[in-house]
């Protein structure tokens, strides 16, 4: 969704292997490969950091200096691909992937006096991108580390990536220690930090998350048909998948819970929730009979409601039928923004809730919950929801 193999430039040759675009977020990476051959000695371990590193350090940094002439993303068929946000809205980050060292060269985040780059090898790239599989997790990992540099507080020697990723998530996503000191993880931080039993709850937490992947996977397939969704454009429709996959990790587990728990008893109805990031969904489920056009009008009404009831300006709805064990089911999307509410929106608002007993009973309050689980914890944080 967010991903281009292979761009082009304004001059049509390559700009770096894979551009992403997430909101204002740029992020280039180019990937270099060259084999460490023989005993790795000084001369090799140069020989390889060359040909891999410096490479596609070098790509990335000339990619950085195309792209504030450039308004879209250029396929690699030349075809035209998303808008780049405005320049001065930009945060362009750089990303030097080196295969092919075997973990023998430590590599780290450096900065050459033209930006912050992070250099990952093999093992840092793979769990850089497992662990923070959902691109605001990810973003904003390499922001903070990018500020972590720039403020002097990180460790003069090259530390391993996946160690000052442990540091961050130990810091709970954070490189700012009181002391303003330096921070220096110490050498295999990663691996310890990977088998604490608190990291494993958090983990086994997470499978739940994955269900919301897996609306966001289906939207998109069937957005590419055109016998469903009719009631928003491609555009909203694109919109409201790509909000959803703005959620982090751990807030989709959050969202998936408060849909669980709201579809696993098989009732019709509907329930409105708030995430972290400041939208609102509104999930809805209705028999089986329902007409898809009438479940799709009904979820639009209701998230005109829940914009009312939650005061927040964007509202995406999520419908499908009525819990029943290994039937199939369906979904469908609304999107609603609506930044300049008026008095006259919450008069029609409260009529429409009033009228057709939408979102009616008080919320129910909020609730906790820990992206590290206690062992005892049924996990919990962070919804205030109504049922109507």
């Amino acid at each position: 969704m967010w991903s281009y193999p292979n761009p082009r430039n304004l001059k049509g040759t390559e700009l770096c292997d894979t551009l992403i675009v997430c909101g204002n977020h740029v992020i280039i990476f180019s990937v270099k490969h060259s084999r460490l051959r023989g005993h790795p000695d000084d001369m090799h371990r140069s020989r390889w950091t060359r040909n891999a590193v410096e490479n596609s350090i070098k790509q990335v940094y000339g990619a950085g200096r195309h792209l504030p002439r450039m308004e879209r993303v250029i396929r690699s068929d030349g075809s035209e691909g998303l808008a780049l946000p405005e320049p001065s809205k930009r945060k362009v980050h750089l990303v030097a992937v080196a295969l092919g060292g075997d973990g023998t060269v430590p590599l780290s985040a450096r900065d050459d006096g033209k930006g912050v780059v992070h250099v990952l090898d093999d093992r840092s790239a793979e769990i850089l991108l497992e662990e923070l599989d959902a691109i605001s997790d990810f973003v904003d990992y390499l922001a903070a580390r990018e500020e972590f540099v720039r403020s002097g507080q990180a460790p003069a020697d090259e530390q391993r990536e996946e160690d000052v990723l442990a540091a961050y998530l130990i810091g709970r996503r954070s490189f700012s220690p009181e002391s303003g000191e330096s921070i220096e993880p110490p050498s295999g931080l990663w691996s310890r930090l990977s088998r604490d039993p608190a990291f494993l709850r958090r983990k086994e937490a997470d499978r739940l998350s994955y269900g919301w992947d897996l609306f966001i996977d289906k939207l998109w397939e069937d957005g590419r048909r055109t016998d469903i969704g009719a009631a928003l454009t491609l555009d909203q429709r694109e919109t409201a998948i790509r909000r959803m996959a703005l959620e982090n990790r751990f807030q989709r587990r959050v969202l998936m819970k408060c849909f669980e728990e709201f579809h696993r008893d098989g009732r019709s109805g509907g329930r409105m929730t708030v995430s972290q990031s400041g939208v609102a969904y509104v999930f809805l489920a209705l028999p089986r009979n329902v007409p898809r056009d009438f479940r799709m009008k009904q979820l639009a009404l209701r998230c005109f409601v829940a914009c009312h009831k939650t005061g927040k300006a964007e509202v995406v709805g999520l419908a499908t039928e009525s819990y029943e064990r290994d039937a199939p089911w369906s979904l469908d999307v609304s999107y609603l923004y609506r930044p300049d509410w008026s008095d006259e929106d919450s008069s029609h608002a409260e009529q429409i809730s009033r009228e057709l007993g939408y979102f009616n009973n008080p919320p129910s309050g909020p609730r906790r919950f820990e992206e590290y689980p206690r062992p005892d914890d049924d996990l919990q944080q962070g919804d205030v929801s109504s049922i109507g």
